[in-house]
């Protein structure tokens, strides 16, 4: 065994993660678009990244549709999800208790 081995397996550890991130930004992405594109109006997926991209160019139902009422929506799951994961994670440290959960204080 030779002194770069652990530095080998870290670069490995290193980059699955960053695969792994990758991968999951990459599913937040399509699950945004495919959000903001379902609902009572289906709007094509294409009218929705060009929306998004240049709003002006698009007709002003779409742009309020998408940029009123659908992605204000979505960003606020994303970042109501955050916060929950958050949280979980800083009361599993709090209590040094991978399985903490709501229940064991209290709280839920």
């Amino acid at each position: 065994m030779t002194a770069l081995d652990p530095l080998a397996g870290y670069r490995r550890l290193a980059r699955r993660r960053a695969t792994v991130i990758a991968a999951a930004a990459g599913v937040l992405c399509a699950s945004v678009l495919l959000d903001i594109a379902t609902g009572p109006a289906m709007l094509p997926l294409a009218e929705v990244l060009r929306t998004i991209s240049r709003p002006i160019d698009v007709g002003e139902a779409t742009s309020a549709i998408v940029w009123t009422i659908r992605l204000p929506i979505v960003l606020l799951a994303i970042v109501v999800g955050a916060a929950l994961g958050l949280s979980g994670a800083v009361m599993q440290t709090v209590l040094n208790n991978p399985l903490a959960s709501p229940f064991t204080l209290g709280v839920s």
